[in-house]
């Protein structure tokens, strides 16, 4: 598939031409290539230009929805730069608008760091931008619908350019500014094309949009996305703290008040006294309590990352943060908005803020907003969005968005709601397909239900053991019960295999659903599970890379009963299996010798065996490749059941037996590693035809020889091996042996004398 699809020759001229992009990410140089949805989009995009630019009945490019997190400002990139080398386009202007200074300031950047020379009308009033906009050819250009307003002193929008190959891409297409200028935008580019991106799908009912940009050229679902890896899906948790009145109890009680009075004045009262926007800020019992439990739910939140609190206007932000700093269990909790000095003294800037709550390691974790960030703001370690804030439609389907990004083990995005945003959300999401529906987020029990299920899914592998009480055993007791429960696990390799994908399932749901109840009903369960993980990894020496990459944060804190997993692990014994590398020794045969549980000694023993090998290989391959052989072959039959599980113990210690009768074989010899391995490589070759004092002298004479080999250039590997065949044919027949006999000795030498010298450069 790879070489049909991806290395087709036209399709890996444009990904290397087109779809790859350099950047200096914070001082690295990063390269990125277009994943497929951006390649199809891009090329969709372009071939519609290719039709719609010059065609002067129709100006509608298209519209490109990709999903919240899926790398649509990348998308654009691509498009502007593959658009521009089309010969058909004739150096094409490109205008750029969103309907916000942050969303412009951010696009602009993410062109100008893949280095795109790029424009930015950020400066301009509405008569410089007419005056930029007014070009013969070339350019990309960002800048604000705003801009596109007439002056005070004229009825209509005045024509800037009337150049047909002008294409203007709207960033966020669907929102109702684009609607309300776009007269202005086509008075002023008659003969532009227009292209649309958006993060969120059209509205079912929504005509303008498509009247303006054209129907979907691409969609990429947040289905699709989820399941690509793109995005991790987005889950629901009601904590509704209600005020002593809600919304519409508000407005009754004020309609009545104002019965009679002027319209004038219940505006004007109405403005001041009943929205819940005051009422939230003057309630400082309410914030208090919500603050508090930000802290409870954040602190137990079993994930890394961080934490952003949508708040209503900007004095309840600074309530908020207030609150939530007084919590002694806090962790550093900024405020984020525009007019920060009208609250605060000295503030922090914005993009000093910004650079902070990217970086993971920095300690500022919560970050305060009410409406900077929560629409074109990634940072994939943000897992969790606290809402005390009124949001409808498009904004909140976006704010929403923030924590759907990937990082590391992050299973997936929390929204905890304490103001009551579900319902609208549901009326948001009603606008839409029933896919889009069901798609959009999840509610928390649902990841509970699945919790649950991989709860089970584990469980099940101890389902003859008891060991719900283990917090209340003493050591020994403790000890005996994990032998028991690996022994379990290690029935099969397959078996094995299953258990750790059961285990990054539960520990991905669980890690989700914490605080839940429900996680903490099974913290004690799952923290048995981790240690009978741990302790198998521990075996493993370095475990599964998977496994070492996809360590949950969670699973660092799991404590039941005040013992955690690196006790539990201490107590099989078998922590310095974590902290040193197994050799062949007594103490660790020893180890083995007092488990009582078979297939835990099976596992034991194979990979005592396997790191010495591994070991002992690199220094003697004609000794230990056959070792290595004999090894495989044993376990390949024990796991097709050709031999019970005793015999493969006892197969398995007589080649441990085996290794250290090679040990004591050496000392006997008086020979060193080196010129061991050459005496083995020879020995192992020639039979017993050859005197043993002769092949000691062959074994010291070809370590004196090829000595120098260690200093040799090995870039040049053929030339380097042939000379070393030609040295080890010259000690051969200077110790009376005949090529024509023994020729078959010397590839097994080359190959020692290579794995001796050579390693560092193959």
């Amino acid at each position: 598939m790879l070489i049909r699809g991806a290395f087709d020759k036209s399709r890996i001229l444009d990904l290397i031409q087109n779809f790859t992009l350099y950047a200096d990410d914070d001082g690295q140089l990063s390269k990125k290539l277009a994943a497929y949805h951006q390649f199809y989009a891009v090329n969709s995009a372009v071939e519609s230009s290719r039709q719609v630019v010059p065609n002067p009945d129709e100006d509608r490019i298209g519209l490109v929805w990709h999903t919240q997190g899926s790398g649509k400002s990348l998308s654009m990139v691509f498009y502007a730069k593959k658009i521009r080398r089309e010969s058909s386009m004739k150096n094409p202007t490109l205008v750029f608008l969103t309907d916000r200074n942050d969303l412009d300031d951010q696009l602009y950047k993410e062109f100008r760091n893949h280095g795109l020379d790029a424009e930015w009308a950020d400066s301009d009033n509405r008569i410089q931008l007419r005056d930029r906009l007014d070009r013969e050819a070339g350019g990309i250009i960002f800048a604000t619908i705003q801009k596109f307003q007439t002056t005070d002193d004229e009825v209509q929008y005045p024509e800037v350019n009337d150049r047909e190959n002008v294409i203007v891409i709207a960033d966020e297409a669907h929102r109702t500014q684009y609607k309300s200028l776009a007269t202005n935008v086509r008075d002023g580019l008659p003969n532009a094309s227009y292209l649309g991106f958006t993060a969120t799908p059209i509205e079912k009912e929504d005509r303008s949009t498509t009247n303006t940009f054209g129907g979907y050229i691409s969609q990429y679902t947040i289905k699709e996305s989820e399941k690509d890896g793109s995005t991790v899906p987005i889950y629901y948790e009601s904590r509704l703290a209600k005020l002593q009145v809600n919304d519409p109890e508000i407005e009754d009680r004020f309609n009545e008040l104002m019965e009679s009075k002027s319209d004038e004045l219940k505006n004007e009262m109405k403005k001041k006294w009943t929205q819940l926007r005051r009422v939230i800020e003057n309630s400082e019992e309410r914030t208090e309590m919500i603050a508090d439990d930000i802290v409870d739910h954040y602190s137990n939140r079993e994930i890394e990352g961080k934490a952003m609190v949508v708040a209503i206007s900007r004095q309840a932000a600074m309530n908020l943060a207030e609150k939530i700093r007084e919590n002694p269990n806090a962790p550093e909790t900024r405020v984020v908005m525009s007019g920060a000095e009208d609250y605060i003294d000295n503030p922090i800037s914005n993009e000093e803020l910004k650079r902070r709550f990217k970086d993971p390691d920095d300690p500022f974790e919560i970050a305060v907003v009410c409406d900077k960030w929560l629409t074109g703001f990634d940072a994939p370690h943000l897992h969790t969005l606290y809402v005390d804030k009124p949001m409808k439609n498009h904004n909140l389907l976006q704010a929403i968005g923030r924590v759907n990004r990937v990082y590391k083990d992050k299973p997936g995005g929390l929204i905890v709601d304490y103001i009551g945003i579900s319902e609208r959300l549901k009326e948001a999401l009603d606008k839409y397909t029933s896919e889009v529906r069901n798609d959009a987020m999840l509610d928390i029990e649902e990841a509970v239900k699945v919790m649950r299920e991989k709860h089970q899914e584990v469980a099940d592998f101890f389902a003859a053991i008891e060991y719900g009480a283990w917090p209340e055993l003493n050591r020994t007791e403790r000890q005996r019960l994990l032998y028991k429960a690996q022994n379990e696990v290690l029935i099969t390799e397959e078996r094995e295999e299953k258990f750790r994908e059961s285990m990054k399932g539960l520990k991905k749901a669980h890690s989700l659903v914490s605080p839940h109840s429900a996680a903490s009903d099974i913290r004690a369960d799952v923290a048995f599970f981790e240690a009978v993980l741990g302790a198998i990894n521990s075996i493993n020496n370095s475990g599964n890379p998977d496994e070492v990459e996809d360590v949950d944060s969670a699973m660092k804190e799991l404590v039941a009963e005040g013992v955690g997993i690196e006790d539990l692990i201490e107590v099989t014994g078998f922590d310095k299996w974590e902290k040193e590398k197994p050799v062949l020794s007594d103490e660790f045969l020893g180890n083995v010798e007092e488990v009582e549980f078979e297939n835990l000694q099976v596992k034991m023993l194979r990979q005592l065996l396997e790191n010495e090998i591994t070991t002992r290989k690199q220094t003697n391959l004609a000794k230990y490749e056959s070792f290595e052989e004999e090894l495989q072959g044993t376990i390949q039959d024990y796991n097709e059941g050709f031999i019970s599980t005793q015999e493969v113990i006892d197969e398995l210690r007589g080649y441990a037996e085996r290794i250290q009768e090679t040990d004591n074989r050496q000392d006997e010899l008086d020979l060193s590693d080196e010129e061991y391995a050459f005496y083995s490589a020879i020995s192992s070759n020639a039979g017993a035809e050859i005197d043993e004092e002769i092949l000691k002298t062959i074994a010291h004479e070809l370590k004196q020889n090829l000595k120098n080999s260690t200093e040799v250039d090995w870039t040049n590997r053929e030339k380097i091996r042939a000379e070393i065949k030609t040295e080890v044919k010259a000690v051969l027949r200077s110790n009376g042996l005949s090529l024509y006999k023994h020729e078959n000795l010397v590839d097994p030498i080359v190959a020692q004398a290579e794995a001796f010298y050579g390693g560092a450069a193959a």
